[in-house]
């Protein structure tokens, strides 16, 4: 299933280190991957994700990270962005 996201109106990196900076969000445990580390069919050693602090893809495309932003807009934690 493809989840849909509105528009943030920033970068995901940019939100991330706010809520950072603001005590909002805390980082997922560090994930180190080795060679027998399961990797998804897209799975990219180049790219690296300041959520995760791992390799495989990037912070922009990262579906977890998305996926709590949009969690924080449902139950108001974070104020949804204004409609341009």
């Amino acid at each position: 299933m493809l989840h849909q996201y509105n528009p943030i109106g920033t970068t995901y990196t940019e939100i991330l280190e706010c809520l950072l900076s603001n005590g909002m969000i805390k980082l997922l445990l560090i994930r180190r991957v080795t060679e027998n580390t399961w990797k998804p069919k897209i799975w990219h050693l180049n790219n690296y994700c300041e959520y995760h602090r791992a390799r495989g893809h990037d912070t922009e495309g990262c579906q977890a990270f998305k996926n709590k932003i949009k969690s924080m807009f449902n139950t108001r934690e974070l104020p949804l962005p204004k409609a341009t």
